[in-house]
């Protein structure tokens, strides 16, 4: 019997073991997971409904330092085939413009059905296991883990275990959500086995600024359009709902550009980002809107609050040193613009990022140069890298779950 053993219960590593089974009847398999349960970042996954791919499946929505190897490999699988997997396993899927979710609306629905179809395939979870090593011989590979237990007196305890296998699955995820059990212990594994990695960084993350006001305007949310420049070069821009924090920017679009940012920081670089807080309108018709409020008699603040969120009018004029008191007789020409710019094109210094515990993904990884079509590492037959591992990071929008289930699938349908 083929003895087949998977190192981590995510969505990748489910859904690969998953496929494997189904495919090989003389296949014992065994998934290592060192939370004690399957799925917990499944579970937090499009604010806990589960976005689980995209019918818009463009590779602009996708970012990695090979893109034309990254093309290839998203061709493999369409997000149909998704959609019929899971739709096969006994879950319903719903598209919301192109978005796709279980009908449920709950993340807990697909993590429950992963771990029903691997039970019902006889598939075995092996919880509190940490992988020490992957030794690679000539009959295949000893895998090392430290597990824990329970003593005689009902104390947890730990024991080291070898594992046989024919084939190894790792799809142990990055280092992003830490709290969730993504340790980064992955890299460290397929290091020890001479596997090429390129530098991980934080990415779908809120960046922090330089200036200090933005305590003025935490917990604004409001329709914005973002630059990010490395360098005084654009890198990347996004529209969307934006939110302003104690420390700077969040929200989709600020998460879109980010690991932009994390490289530029980690390379040394200048990054600033610059904001149209008003993307619908004109430099032209706010300047007319604004002025027109002001012949009304009205100070500045109160003719902003008309436009924007009142922390956020504060937090401009502020950026600006323009009093909120201001009525038309006190703001000459230069204050107008510079009112005009604060909204338009507000300049921001970029100078770090969160961590990787309020990170959705990681950008870099291993290197797609050392997987085959199948996921294989290329001078190792009958190892397997799929997930976040790769370098491989996709917008917000169910990319990132797309290119797990479509590394999962195809690996376990190899195998």
């Amino acid at each position: 019997m083929k003895n087949i053993v998977i190192i981590g219960a995510g969505a990748s590593g489910m859904m690969c073991a998953i496929e494997a089974a189904k495919n090989n009847i003389n296949a014992h398999l065994t998934i290592l997971e060192h939370n004690m349960s399957a799925g917990r970042k499944i579970l937090t996954t499009g604010n806990g409904r589960c976005n689980l791919t995209n019918m818009n499946m463009d590779i602009k929505c996708y970012r990695s330092h090979d893109m034309d190897r990254l093309e290839e490999l998203l061709s493999l699988l369409s997000p149909d085939t998704v959609i019929n997997c899971f739709n096969s396993m006994g879950m319903l899927c719903t598209s919301k413009n192109g978005y796709i979710y279980p009908y449920s609306n709950q993340a807990s629905t697909v993590n429950d059905i992963l771990i029903k179809t691997c039970s019902k395939l006889g598939i075995d979870f092996v919880f509190d296991s940490h992988v020490l090593d992957i030794i690679k011989h000539d009959d295949g590979f000893i895998v090392t883990t430290s597990e824990g237990y329970k003593d005689e007196q009902g104390n947890r305890a730990k024991k080291r275990a070898e594992y046989s296998a024919d084939a190894v699955v790792i799809a142990c995820g990055g280092k992003a959500y830490p709290k969730l059990g993504s340790d980064g212990s992955g890299y460290g594994l397929a290091g020890k086995l001479g596997i090429k990695v390129i530098d991980i960084v934080p990415a779908l993350t809120g960046l922090k600024c330089k200036e200090k006001i933005y305590n003025l305007g935490a917990g604004v949310r409001t329709s914005a359009h973002i630059k990010l420049y490395v360098d005084h070069e654009l890198m990347a821009e996004d529209k969307g709902e934006l939110q302003l924090t104690e420390y700077g920017i969040s929200g989709i679009p600020v998460f879109q550009v980010s690991r932009y940012a994390s490289y530029g920081i980690a390379d040394g670089c200048k990054v600033h980002c610059v904001i149209d807080y008003m993307p619908e309108y004109s430099k032209e018709l706010l300047e007319l809107m604004i002025v027109e409020g002001l012949k009304t008699g009205e100070p500045i603040y109160q003719v902003l609050c008309g436009m924007l969120n009142q922390k956020l009018v504060k937090m401009l004029l502020s950026y600006v040193r323009v009093s909120e008191d201001a009525t038309l007789e006190d703001i000459d020409n230069e204050n107008l613009t510079d009112i005009i710019s604060a909204i338009k094109e507000y300049y921001t210094v970029i100078v770090g990022t969160n961590d990787y515990d309020q990170a959705q993904v990681c950008a870099g990884g291993i290197k797609l140069s050392e997987v085959d079509n199948n996921f294989q590492v290329k001078n190792i037959p009958g190892l397997y890298i799929i997930g976040e591992l790769l370098d491989v990071d996709g917008i917000c929008g169910g990319y990132n779950l797309h290119f797990a289930w479509l590394s999962g699938i195809t690996a376990g349908r190899s195998i």
